[in-house]
């Protein structure tokens, strides 16, 4: 090969290679606002099967086992932590089986670590403010902006 078929080569490769590292970054952040969407869906649904076995017990399951309907849950019906829905509500005062919503609190891909703005029932589903009574909604507590200009908090 000549010097200048050398050249030429390399110089090929390192344009692809420029045009290729900003894509793989855009790639890369896209996979993370993927998993966050997914972990959002899959917990909020977990907080809503919570909700609605909450509502579903408030008739004469409730009247039978008060213990299983008040433990772990508000006054609105929602859990009083994530790691009530990790640990479970019992099935009946005197069983020792446990219904559980989460099989652990989900990591946040965007922050990297299992640490969560909560929001309450009283807080409505717009509020931007963490709370400490209930679990109504969870949020990303990244400060970043996704892909489309939008910031993950209000996800």
């Amino acid at each position: 090969m000549t010097l200048l078929e050398l050249l030429t080569t390399a110089s090929v490769l390192l344009t692809l290679a420029s045009v290729a590292m900003p894509l793989s970054r855009f790639a890369q952040k896209r996979m993370q606002e993927i998993a966050l969407r997914e972990t959002l869906r899959e917990t909020r649904s977990a907080i809503d099967r919570f909700y609605d076995d909450w509502n579903r017990a408030s008739g004469p399951y409730c009247k039978k086992y008060p213990l299983a309907c008040a433990e772990g849950s508000s006054e609105y019906g929602y859990p009083n932590s994530l790691e009530v829905m990790v640990e479970g509500t019992p099935l009946g005062e005197t069983s020792e089986k446990r219904k559980k919503y989460l099989r652990r609190i989900p990591i946040d891909p965007v922050v990297g670590k299992a640490t969560w703005d909560i929001r309450c029932y009283k807080n409505g589903p717009n509020a931007l403010t963490a709370c400490d009574e209930d679990v109504y909604d969870i949020a990303s507590t990244s400060d970043g902006v996704a892909l489309d200009g939008s910031e993950y908090r209000s996800w």
